[in-house]
């Protein structure tokens, strides 16, 4: 993170007409892969779990273009499994926190760095940004 710190703040002087075109925010959903019904025992929750699931992905989807529109840039990212000692119930372990906490914060960092080279080309405009999407395993995939 520590590399990325020259991105956070920008080159523009604050308070200047630039440095208020590139204010920006992001959310960053994090979103468990959907597990087939069909696999193994279920619990009382699991409908709740899968309501509140899709609930938040629609809520991500619909609001995220209005969201960019005001320099908000909203995305979802399926982390993957933590391991045993950070997560309670999971039988094996993926990755570690730090990878999950690198797929997190990917779309960001990624837009930090299309902003850093449209700036270092001169452009004065803002970058849209992805935003409403879904990612794994750093790439975008489809929404199920």
């Amino acid at each position: 993170i520590r590399g990325f710190k020259h991105l956070l703040g920008g080159s523009a002087a604050a308070g200047s007409e630039t440095a208020r075109a590139w204010a920006r925010g992001f959310v960053i959903n994090c979103v468990a892969a959907k597990v087939p019904y069909s696999s193994g025992p279920k619990t009382p929750f699991r409908p709740h779990v899968s309501g509140a699931r899709n609930a938040l992905q629609m809520i991500m989807r619909s609001t995220s273009e209005d969201l960019a529109q005001s320099n908000t840039f909203v995305n979802s990212v399926d982390y993957g499994w933590l391991p045993q000692s950070e997560r309670v119930g999971r039988s094996a372990a993926a990755l570690d926190l730090e990878d999950a906490v690198a797929r997190v914060l990917d779309p960001v960092f990624t837009a930090l760095l299309d902003e850093h080279a449209a700036e270092a080309e001169g452009d004065t405009e803002p970058v849209l940004h992805q935003h409403g999407l879904l990612f794994r395993h750093f790439k975008e995939v489809p929404w199920s």
